[in-house]
């Protein structure tokens, strides 16, 4: 498709990102290291990305990725925001005419497609998963999940 994908996360998310390596990604960056904005104008275009997906639900990465756009560029939000973020409406849609988008499905459809991608594309999801746990442990599971020291947890009958 031409296009170059960049994963972005925090100096805490470093085993995510060294992990991330093995998947069909251009760039992996720290944003605690480095600013995601210059390296975009570096090593992208100085005019921006066409393209955000936001993961994460952090108000500073939705500020991170509108500043990145180019003109009339798309952004999606699908990490849950759990509290309110502010936007220049002016700036990111009269201004620069950005198209804004959010995503929150749950139909089995979307999940087969998203399954059909994957196998397809021949993603080591396998190494995603760091931990394997009996089911009467799914509170450590969690505990390691949210402290980052896990990416995926299996809990097992």
């Amino acid at each position: 498709t031409g296009a170059q994908v960049i994963l972005a996360g925090k100096a805490d998310d470093a085993e995510r990102l060294r992990r991330a390596q093995k998947y069909p990604l251009d760039f992996t960056v720290d944003v605690d290291a480095t600013d995601l904005g210059e390296f975009v104008t570096e090593h992208i275009s100085p005019y921006g990305v066409d393209v955000v997906f936001e993961c994460s639900g952090a108000p500073q990465a939705v500020h991170t990725g509108l500043r990145m756009l180019r003109k009339r560029g798309r952004f999606f939000q699908l990490g849950i925001l759990h509290r309110e973020v502010s936007l220049d409406f002016d700036e990111y849609l009269f201004a620069r005419e950005l198209v804004l988008s959010g995503s929150r499905t749950q139909k089995k459809s979307s999940w087969e497609k998203a399954l059909a991608i994957i196998s397809e594309a021949h993603f080591p999801l396998e190494e995603l998963i760091t931990h394997r746990l009996p089911l009467f442990r799914w509170q450590e599971g969690f505990t390691l999940t949210q402290g980052k020291k896990a990416i995926k947890v299996v809990l097992r009958p």
